[in-house]
């Protein structure tokens, strides 16, 4: 089965100042993307925004987000949606 990982971007203004993964792991992309979607924020010149970016789980990434968080594994948010569904309102 494979698994979903967030990469979160922060930002001050339009330059990167951080990237570390989110200690959420989904097992449906579709959710993933929709998280992602509602938690990425417009970069706004003087502030602190951040932008999410879905990729696949692979060990190297569990073992970022153990390192991150200090947790023996991330936890899983089990909301599925179909891969082939289009936009919001599909639960």
């Amino acid at each position: 089965m494979r698994k979903f990982a967030l990469r979160i971007s922060l930002y001050y203004g339009d330059t990167l100042t951080r990237t570390l993964y989110d200690s959420k792991v989904f097992i449906c992309q579709n959710a993933a993307r929709e998280y992602a979607e509602r938690q990425t924020s417009e970069r706004q010149p003087g502030r602190f925004t951040r932008h999410f970016d879905v990729t696949e789980l692979t060990p190297q990434i569990v073992n970022e987000i153990r390192h991150e968080y200090g947790w023996n594994s991330p936890s899983t948010v089990y909301r599925v949606l179909p891969d082939d569904c289009k936009g919001v309102g599909h639960a």
